[in-house]
């Protein structure tokens, strides 16, 4: 017959109280909240939040912050466009270019 271990359900020493076991890993965890399920859009959702860098057309990443990224941040990132560019290499990719712009106010106009 195997040896019980533990004093499951046996008086503590001195005769006292009985100790539950659950007792001596402090107090329990609180109830976990219903979490949102998972999206089926991921990305369009994250690009819909209003970004900088983000349009209706374009999503932009300037190089010399990509570049300034943590070097872990970057092999993460070059491996994400070198399999983006992969999986669409056979599409006619258009020839972008990318002029950075501000709003402004238009104020004072004259009528040129």
């Amino acid at each position: 017959m195997a040896r019980k271990f533990g004093r499951r359900g046996k008086p503590a020493a001195g005769g006292g109280p009985e100790v539950d076991p659950r007792d001596l890993f402090g107090t329990a965890q609180p109830a976990r909240q219903a979490a949102r399920p998972a999206s089926s859009t991921p990305l369009a959702d994250q690009l819909n939040q209003g970004w900088p860098g983000v349009d209706p057309g374009y999503v932009v990443l300037p190089r010399s912050l990509a570049e300034g990224m943590s070097l872990p941040w970057q092999q993460q990132m070059a491996a994400l466009l070198a399999q983006f560019h992969h999986e669409n290499a056979r599409l006619a990719w258009p020839v972008y270019r990318v002029v950075p712009s501000r709003y402004e106010k238009l104020v004072d106009l004259d009528e040129e």
